[in-house]
């Protein structure tokens, strides 16, 4: 059995703790922590990684060209406008809608691109591979949408009516 590449087990490790995140991160929301609060929170969390990733990197690395700190810079401010944007979808949205929209059509657009911008195709792969993401995720938001999932806003109005009518809160569990 070949061995399992490196590059692989950190694509899971990361699609897990993306996963968990967007699920606290709608759990904050449903239960009325401000926006502004888990975005700080996360920047904090972040910036508290630093000294690990200079540990796993070896150090700090002095000997860098000029462009990796640039681009370095660039990547993290589009992932901090990303963070604030999902963050602000989650609070907003139905999670099994945002969630699928974002982890599925996110790496298509950046293989469509890459191949914008290295003007190569993809293989039968590639192709298939991105219709399926499409697809797929289509007919999640899609199957949500007719289920018809209770969103934030309407879960508050039902905590409401079920403690008014009966003297104790029973709010519905959320869906998330």
């Amino acid at each position: 059995m070949p061995e399992t590449p490196p590059w692989l087990i950190l694509a899971l490790l990361i699609t897990l703790a993306w996963g968990v995140q967007a699920y606290y991160m709608r759990k904050a929301a449903t239960v009325g922590v401000n926006n502004g609060t888990t975005f700080g929170y996360m920047a904090l969390s972040g910036l508290l990684l630093v000294p690990i990733a200079f540990f796993m990197m070896g150090g700090f690395p002095g000997d860098a060209p000029w462009q990796a700190p640039t681009l370095t810079l660039g990547t993290q401010l589009l992932n901090a406008v990303g963070a604030l944007f999902l963050v602000m979808a989650l609070s907003r949205g139905k999670a099994s809608i945002v969630a699928p929209t974002t982890n599925a059509l996110a790496p298509v657009l950046t293989v469509l691109i890459s191949l914008a911008v290295y003007q190569t195709l993809p293989t039968i792969y590639g192709t298939l591979g991105i219709v399926l993401a499409i697809v797929g995720s289509t007919l999640m938001v899609y199957g949500d949408e007719k289920r018809g999932e209770v969103s934030g806003e309407e879960q508050a109005v039902i905590a409401n009516e079920a403690s008014d009518s009966s003297g104790r809160t029973e709010a519905k569990r959320p869906t998330v």
